[in-house]
């Protein structure tokens, strides 16, 4: 079907054609905002939502051919806002290691504790939202710039802008913990603290 044609259907608020939007795309939105939160049933709310909410904002659809994009960045939207209400700020389960890995590290560096990858998580969770978005879109699910840039609907100059900028901060933050500093929880605000 064309997305013009389901776009037009669903300002109609058809029951059939919402059901088939359903059907196309859920599981595209519920694997974006499962891999970004590895919580199966945080995932499932945030992809009802953001079904929910397409009846509700479809008017404001600019561009039909951006359907998918549009749900899964409604569906990342509200994963970001139920993390945050429940004081989880950085998803689990990325390779945080690899963020902060410099090139000239060697065997040993490699290793990691749990102390070490808790750490990073709360470096990661520091950084403004729309930097945590990204890297977790890029390192946690594997998104290539193009489609962080699509769902978003940003450029890809800026995507490549705040990764760079993220990785940046991450890896300067990691060298400052890993030379005396301590990462702890002040208010429910990470903070680095020197030991």
């Amino acid at each position: 079907m064309q997305p013009d044609f389901l776009v037009s259907k669903l300002r109609q608020r058809d029951r059939e054609t919402v059901k088939l939007v359903y059907e196309l795309f859920r599981q595209d939105v519920f694997m974006v905002v499962y891999g970004l939160t590895r919580d199966h049933t945080l995932a499932e709310d945030a992809c009802h939502e953001a079904f929910a909410k397409l009846l509700e904002h479809v008017d404001e659809l600019r561009d039909a051919t951006k359907l998918k994009y549009w749900l899964i960045r409604v569906g990342l939207n509200e994963a970001w806002s139920r993390l945050r209400e429940q004081g989880r700020l950085a998803p689990n389960g990325m390779d945080y290691l690899s963020l902060v890995r410099c090139p000239a590290d060697g065997p040993e560096d490699v290793v990691i504790s749990d102390e070490e990858n808790r750490a990073i998580r709360i470096l990661v969770s520091r950084l403004p939202l729309q930097h945590r978005t990204i890297v977790a879109m890029r390192y946690g699910l594997g998104m290539g710039l193009e489609e962080i840039s699509t769902i978003l609907e940003i450029p890809k100059g800026t995507v490549k802008s705040r990764l760079s900028r993220a990785v940046d901060t991450l890896r300067r933050r990691w060298y400052h913990c890993r030379q005396g500093s301590k990462v702890t929880r002040s208010k429910g605000v990470p903070e680095v603290e020197a030991r």
